[in-house]
């Protein structure tokens, strides 16, 4: 079960979307803060970006021995959907499955969504409930 996947979010999601003043200066002196309202500042390093260029997933095919579930929310800002479609189409498994949730936003945390959240999990440990 995954809710809102975000493999290589670093380099497919965060370094894009980071302004230029940002990456450059990530690159000059190994780190950068970044405001964030909710949690507070936080640092990202040159550090984290390399490391976690060496554990990409998207760049081919992803084989698994177990159904997966992903739960995405289409009003997702952080993992946008079509990213959750890609790793989707990227699983080589006997059975992927992927449920867009039109209004679901990344958090998942509605009572329906809790719900499904809740179903899928069920399903998958086979009790049958859903």
């Amino acid at each position: 079960m995954l809710t809102a996947p975000a493999p290589d979010f670093t380099e497919r999601l965060m370094w894009p979307s980071l302004p230029d003043h940002i990456r450059q200066a990530i690159l000059r002196d190994g780190e950068a803060e970044m405001p964030d309202e909710g949690l507070g500042p936080y640092v990202l390093t040159r550090a984290m970006f390399e490391e976690a260029r060496n554990w990409l997933l998207l760049d081919g095919p992803i084989r698994l021995n177990a159904p997966v579930h992903i739960l995405q929310g289409k009003q997702d800002e952080p993992v946008p959907w079509r990213h959750a479609l890609t790793l989707a189409e990227r699983i080589e498994g006997p059975d992927v499955r992927l449920d867009l949730i039109h209004d679901g936003d990344h958090r998942l945390s509605t009572p329906a969504d809790l719900e499904r959240l809740i179903a899928a999990v069920a399903q998958l440990r086979g009790d049958g409930s859903e």
